[in-house]
């Protein structure tokens, strides 16, 4: 009976020590890529729960899945159009649920552990929307909102980027963390988009890129 209940210990004690949980959010910051118009960042927020399977000393399998905001911001416009001043600027914003898989490479063993990570990343794109700020006209918003009906539903990419967890108490760390997540196939099926007074020329590969910010806590 002791030895069936150490052996029952051992076992939840190596399932600890291999397996380890947390939650993590931050700030976005995102835009796309290969647009002849002029195209800025825009920022957001994401939010990730994750498993880590620590099977090796300095390996360890990272799986993450949440909430990420993508899209970008057009170019300030300032014009008369009809007597009427308008200006301002238009952002598009696309809501995704992102899964990703990734190899975790600590640099360092101790209390502080530095990392690189990288790995492949799903997108499923749940919502979009457009706002505007100025006095954006309400043909141009519509023509925005136009563009984002062409958007993907997935889009596939790669995450990469470097952190570090700071281990406080036994079993519980803070971690930080900067990934770049970048998409590998056009987001956008859409080759010629009229938006206002501009028309946007779009090449055949049209990509969302964000640069997240997180900071969380491992168990």
């Amino acid at each position: 009976m002791l030895i069936f209940s150490l052996s029952i210990s051992t076992t939840c004690i190596s399932h600890a020590q291999i397996f380890s949980y947390g939650l993590k959010g931050g700030l976005n910051i995102s835009e796309t890529l290969n647009t002849s118009y002029e195209s800025h960042t825009k920022t957001g927020f994401n939010a990730y729960v994750f498993a880590d399977y620590n099977a090796f000393k300095k390996v360890s399998i990272s799986v993450q899945t949440g909430f990420t905001q993508k899209g970008f911001k057009t170019e300030s416009f300032d014009y008369y159009a009809d007597e009427i001043h308008y200006y301002g600027a238009l952002n598009a914003e696309l809501n995704y649920i992102d899964i990703s898989v990734s190899g975790k490479f600590k640099l360092l063993n101790g209390k502080v552990v530095p990392y690189i990570m990288a790995g492949p990343s799903l997108g499923i794109k749940i919502s979009d929307g457009t706002t505007a700020t100025g006095n954006a006209h309400v043909f141009q918003i519509a023509d925005l909102q136009s563009l984002l009906d062409v958007v993907y539903t997935n889009s596939f990419g790669i995450k990469a980027g470097v952190g570090v967890e700071i281990n406080i108490v036994k079993n519980m760390s803070l971690i930080f963390e900067t990934n770049y997540n970048i998409d590998l196939i056009s987001s956008y099926n859409a080759p010629d988009i009229r938006l206002g007074i501009e028309t946007w020329y779009y090449s055949d590969n049209i990509k969302n890129r964000v640069l997240e910010v997180s900071a969380g806590v491992k168990f």
